[in-house]
């Protein structure tokens, strides 16, 4: 049985409030007693340069989507659900690209057990130039 529930606080309350809820055990039929199992399902915002959109999805992808005729796209049931974080973020698609020549990666991180489901891409606004200089457009002000 899978529960999606969210969680809202002062981040060391609720890393508190996991560490607990990890701790649990539950009668497991009658094979004695089974630990939570507590994954956290998280979006994050990657900001990066333009032009290092290659290298930073061959950073953050795991190695197997990087293989050559692995398609690293989510293109299963889950696709729509992405979609749709798509559209409520304002994101575009990710165009394709062939991310099985690796060898620009700086940092390798550890990627094992562990899935990352690329959801979309947004360019940045662009500066204008003011009396003083750069300045962000007038949208951000």
């Amino acid at each position: 049985m899978h529960l999606y529930m969210m969680t809202r606080g002062i981040k060391s309350v609720v890393d508190n409030y996991i560490s607990d809820l990890q701790a649990q055990y539950y009668k497991y039929g009658d094979k004695g007693m089974l630990q939570l199992s507590v994954r956290p399902i998280q979006l994050w915002e990657v900001v990066f340069p333009q032009e290092s959109l290659k290298e930073v999805l061959q950073t953050v992808l795991p190695y197997e989507n990087l293989q050559p005729g692995s398609n690293w796209k989510v293109t299963d049931w889950r696709s729509k659900y992405l979609a749709g974080l798509r559209f409520a973020l304002g994101a575009q698609k990710i165009p394709e690209m062939d991310l099985t020549d690796h060898k620009n990666i700086l940092r390798p991180l550890r990627k094992e057990n562990i899935a990352v489901y690329p959801i979309g891409i947004k360019p940045d606004n662009l500066w204008t130039e003011g009396p003083l200089g750069p300045k962000p457009a007038m949208e951000q002000i």
